[in-house]
């Protein structure tokens, strides 16, 4: 970064040399280096990105976000550079791996997105008002549930004690046990709180295995419905499974409760 900073300003004094910027004031000197700044960084993104490498993504696309904040001269600038950030991290979160050991990173990273949204939210209050909403429903789905009743394509679940959802934060682990073996799944969770009913995707890559659905979900208490769609262009509108309606449909009870991250 150093060297590029310095090549800028090399280049804003040769322009000055050659009369293409006549008296260069400080000023527009801080300019020139705050734009071979952002440059490099941008630059340095689009190399992470076009390797893959996720966790350099995230950090990139941090820094690049700071420096904007940086050099923004109204609200609006702030606000731009905040939400970029965070469709940034949108675009590649399911890329992040969290299966096995993998998984503490994924938390992180979850963190690191929520933190994006507390930054948005100190410039627009209409992602504030927007974000609290969606916390106090987050808040309600916190803790461990375990299914009462189960439902595949119309057909009960023999045993639907067997599946149990895992709510920390932003991120669900769902297990299903079943006599051959435990089958395990970690997702980030999207929730759109304006629709009714409430629509929620899970988004997640463990060990190299997308796990994708999209759904509707409502919650009362100390009892939740879910209902999910493993096709992301077909998620359910109500909560029923059957042969013309492929769902998979849970009445969960929570057995377990965790707490929510901190509302902005």
């Amino acid at each position: 970064m150093l060297r590029t900073i310095v090549s800028g300003c090399f280049v804003a004094l040769l322009l000055a040399g050659t009369g293409l910027a006549d008296k260069p004031s400080a000023s527009w000197l801080a300019v020139q280096i705050e734009t071979a700044r952002h440059g490099y960084l941008n630059a340095r993104l689009v190399h992470q990105t076009q390797r893959g490498d996720v966790n350099e993504v995230f950090i990139w696309s941090r820094r690049l976000r700071d420096a904007e904040l940086s050099a923004a001269t109204d609200i609006g600038a702030r606000i731009a550079a905040c939400k970029e950030h965070l469709e940034r991290i949108d675009a590649a979160r399911p890329y992040v791996d969290l299966g096995g050991r993998r998984l503490d990173k994924g938390i992180e990273l979850d963190h690191e997105y929520h933190d994006g949204e507390r930054m948005l939210a100190q410039f627009d209050p209409h992602f504030k008002q927007a974000l609290q909403a969606k916390m106090a429903v987050l808040e309600k789905l916190q803790g461990r549930w375990r299914a009462v009743q189960f439902e595949r394509s119309g057909k009960p679940g023999e045993r639907p004690e067997a599946e149990v959802f895992d709510i920390r934060g932003g991120m669900v682990h769902k297990r299903s046990e079943h006599r051959t073996g435990t089958i395990t799944a970690t997702a980030y969770i999207a929730l759109n709180v304006e629709k009714e009913p409430m629509e929620i995707d899970l988004v997640g890559l463990n060990d190299d295995l997308a796990y994708v659905a999209s759904g509707i979900v409502a919650v009362d208490g100390d009892r939740m419905r879910i209902c999910l769609s493993h096709d992301r262009e077909d998620r359910p509108t109500r909560f029923v499974s059957g042969r013309r309606d492929p769902y998979e449909l849970f009445l969960l009870e929570r057995v377990e409760r965790e707490k929510a991250p901190e509302e902005p």
